[in-house]
């Protein structure tokens, strides 16, 4: 009889050990692809782009995007936490979000030219402010812009649209001023996410 039973065991265990390790494996399976899955969501969700800085020291800075990568919107945010419009629509190759002290004479902005069914003549875009974006893009929120300089809050933007074409935007932010000596970031955005994409602390005079 004990020799039976030896026999019996002898024959169940190598069936035990099998069920455990396709368990094991089953388990390391799914850690992993949760891991990687999660892993990959989080890559997909970091906003990238290529942007290069240039600087006149005491004077001005300017964001240059030499390639929108994933972005789907973009925020300037100055030392004082004050955060632009999001730009979605003048998120492109080439365009320039310039941020300069004492802002722009009306000789280095260039205006709208409203089609007769808006009113015509033109309009200013930029107003008083000392940031800008150059951008040269033909519509941006629905709005016939036909490549004019765009204020980085929108506030501008926002009035003239809505007082023209009635859209009821709703997208302005907050004017973003020069400064020497203090940060400014340029904030990506994508699937809700943000980072920083490129930041400078501007020279002192």
């Amino acid at each position: 009889m004990r020799r039976k039973t030896d026999r019996q065991t002898e024959a169940v265990s190598p069936v035990i050990g099998v069920i455990l390790m396709v368990a094991i494996t089953v388990i390391l399976a799914a850690v992993i692809g949760t891991f990687v899955l999660g892993l990959g969501e989080d890559v997909s969700s970091t906003s990238s782009a290529g942007v290069t800085l240039d600087e006149e020291p005491g004077f001005s800075v300017t964001f240059t995007i030499v390639d929108p990568g994933n972005l789907d919107s973009a925020t300037v945010v100055g030392p004082d936490g004050a955060r632009s419009a999001k730009a979605t629509d003048t998120v492109q190759s080439g365009v320039e979000v310039i941020i300069q002290d004492g802002g722009f004479n009306q000789s280095n902005i260039q205006n709208v030219t409203l089609p007769p069914a808006l009113g015509g003549g033109e309009a200013n875009l930029v107003g008083d402010e000392e940031c800008l974006i150059r951008h040269g893009q033909q519509t941006v929120r629905e709005f016939p812009v036909r490549g004019a300089d765009i204020g980085c809050s929108a506030q501008r933007l926002q009035q003239v649209a809505n007082n023209n074409l009635g859209l009821g935007l709703d997208i302005a932010g907050s004017e973003i001023n020069y400064e020497a000596g203090a940060e400014y970031k340029l904030i990506g955005e994508v699937d809700g996410s943000e980072n920083v994409i490129q930041s400078i602390e501007t020279s002192e005079d």
